[in-house]
């Protein structure tokens, strides 16, 4: 549900085994859409005296996370309203809230929400030994479902839980069962459980299932956003089985491409293309990038960012971008602490606006490798290779023309590089224009070793070539950005 005004959210909370000074991280849902697991640095608070507390912006009702360090194992789940305030004492093994829907918000910490009813889980793998038919599968967890909101309703009517809770609740329990049902009607289908576990299913019946809760997420429900990562896990079950049942030859594939890169992130994470809504691409999608850095399963800056300029691309109003942008800095930026030198020379890195410099793990020794060095890098791409250097005046008087130079490469599929000549001495200055210019693409610094063996062979800059991959050759390019179509032209001359 949304709220129009400014509002914030108070929280109130003691941390008894906390120490003095130790920082509290809040997540929460971002703009109108799901709770994932970015934080932002600017809205955290200490702890003084084992308590805190602060003032969360919120305009939306929802999840939120509290963390306190250790921060693998001490996330505070609770729903809030905006203007709420949110009192809890965290122990290092419990949690207790008071006030406004504190009952449900101790059954989500307990995960006790799914089942109020007992203290035992619901046995869904009792009610698929029972059943032959689909049909009498659903319906019996529907009943269930039934029962288990008619107790929440009970606590509605008793003022106990408010009206935003309550529906919030219906949503987000529904989406569990999808998620836990889909999974498992997912191995039936495949044939991987049905025997080993005794399920008395057929084949056909088991499609039946396997369509029913792995179909729900392919058109848009706007309360369906009230949620957390659940969502875009229900949209990847559904992803993969409209991949499953899609036939078409001609079908629009895009995000495909990047299947092998998150790989360890989402097996298939291209079948979002058989999804129709827009804006369940734009979620999975986002949660797909803040997964593979809270679990570092992509550790290649170059080509998540260029992840993230398809992104802003493809969604270019999304409220996901600035916290993907921090959260892909921040990833980047710890990572390159660990391992990697701190000063650029040498390495390949990128340029965006949003993220600014980020460099890869990618290096080259000398010229004499650079035609290696792109064929490696670049085997199914033509690149545009701008050299520069931060103390020539005529190659910074290029610049101005870039946005319709850049606009050229990217309708013809080109990549374009920057490789600026300069001596070790002049990275500050470097990035400086860089960002000032807001050079986009790829760059390389090559630093003092190795600026006078390029000059030799380019002999003058600024400089232009275009690297063929079909060829595999460095061809010089005549002309310059200012003269448009004349230095465009002559662009397609070489890879045509």
């Amino acid at each position: 549900m949304g709220y129009a005004q400014k509002s914030n959210l108070t929280i109130v909370a003691e941390f008894p085994y906390a120490k003095e000074g130790d920082t509290i991280k809040f997540s929460k849902r971002i703009g109108n859409f799901p709770l994932t697991s970015y934080y932002n640095k600017e809205e955290i608070t200490v702890v003084k005296n084992k308590t805190i507390q602060y003032s969360l912006p919120s305009q939306v009702d929802g999840l939120f996370t509290a963390l306190a360090p250790p921060y693998h194992f001490s996330a505070v789940v609770f729903y809030a309203e905006p203007n709420d305030t949110i009192r809890f004492t965290k122990s290092k093994d419990s949690v207790t809230f008071y006030g406004k829907n504190s009952v449900v918000n101790k059954m989500l910490n307990n995960r006790k929400f799914l089942n109020p009813q007992s203290d035992r889980k619901y046995d869904y793998d009792a009610v698929f030994k029972k059943h032959n038919f689909a049909e009498a599968i659903i319906n019996e967890v529907n009943t269930h479902l039934d029962s288990v909101m008619l107790y929440y309703e009970k606590m509605r009517n008793n003022n106990q839980i408010s009206s935003n809770c309550y529906d919030f609740l219906q949503n987000f329990i529904t989406q569990y069962y999808d998620f836990t049902l889909g999974r498992m009607s997912d191995n039936l289908y495949k044939n991987t459980a049905n025997e080993r576990l005794q399920y008395k299913l057929d084949s056909v019946e088991a499609c039946k299932l396997y369509k029913h809760y792995n179909s729900k997420y392919e058109l848009f429900f706007e309360k369906n956003l009230n949620s957390n990562s659940l969502l875009s896990q229900n949209i990847y079950a559904t992803a993969a089985y409209l991949a499953k049942v899609n036939k078409q030859a001609d079908a629009k594939r895009y995000w495909n491409k990047y299947d092998d890169l998150f790989s360890k992130t989402m097996v298939n994470f291209g079948n979002v293309d058989f999804v129709k809504s827009e804006v369940y691409k734009e979620i999975y999608i986002a949660d797909a990038i803040f997964m593979a850095i809270k679990f570092k399963t992509i550790t290649n800056q170059i080509e998540l960012n260029k992840v993230y300029d398809d992104f802003i691309r493809t969604f270019p109003k999304s409220v996901y971008t600035k916290p993907l942008s921090e959260s892909i800095s921040e990833y980047f930026k710890v990572e390159n602490k660990k391992g990697l030198p701190h000063d650029f020379t040498g390495f390949l890195a990128t340029y965006t606006k949003n993220i600014g410099i980020v460099k890869s793990e990618v290096e080259f020794s000398s010229l004499n490798s650079f035609n290696e060095f792109l064929e490696n890098n670049f085997k199914n791409e033509h690149v545009f290779i701008d050299f520069w250097a931060t103390y020539c005046l005529p190659c910074i008087q290029e610049f101005q023309f870039n946005s319709e130079l850049m606009t050229f490469l990217q309708e013809k599929n080109i990549k374009n590089m920057y490789l600026s000549i300069d001596k070790d001495e002049n990275q500050k200055l470097w990035k400086k224009l860089v960002s000032e210019y807001n050079l986009s693409g790829y760059h390389l610094f090559v630093g003092s070793e190795n600026t006078d063996k390029i000059l030799k062979i380019i002999e003058y800059i600024p400089r232009y070539m275009i690297y063929n991959f079909k060829t595999k050759k460095l061809v010089p390019l005549l002309g310059k950005p200012q003269e448009k179509e004349v230095f465009y032209n002559n662009i397609l001359n070489i890879v045509e």
